[in-house]
């Protein structure tokens, strides 16, 4: 199992975590799973019908329907073009997030923004 870590903080949106991630999260691709499910703005139905198509988009397509918008569940899966996942983010319930990465520098940036983060049952 790919190691992660559990945000547990209802003021941590998904532009706060992806942004936490550094660099790499804006040249990466981004898969939404079957079922995001968001709220907040008029971009909750955009990101709903892409993820029920399981699409795959860049950055900067995301970090705009993103803002303004909270996750109530679901994944989004980030690539860095190797066609390897390099960033799995899940939000869980709209006050939780579970964040699974092979890259030790993707867990330590988690840690270093959101100290409270705790690691995930292997």
């Amino acid at each position: 199992m790919t190691p992660g870590l559990t945000i547990s903080a209802r003021e941590v949106d998904a532009i706060d975590l992806l942004d936490a991630l550094g660099d790499d999260a804006r040249r990466a691709t981004w898969t939404l799973d079957r079922w995001v499910e968001a709220t907040g703005c008029e971009h909750a139905k955009r990101l709903h019908e892409l993820s029920e198509r399981e699409a795959t988009v860049p950055a900067d397509e995301l970090w705009p329907l993103l803002d303004g918008t909270q996750l109530i569940g679901g994944r989004i899966v980030g690539d860095l073009g190797d066609g390897a996942p390099w960033v799995m983010i899940e939000s869980i319930r709209g006050d939780a997030w579970d964040v699974r990465s092979s890259d030790r520098e993707v867990l330590a940036r988690i840690v270093a923004r959101y100290p409270g983060a705790t690691p995930l049952p292997d």
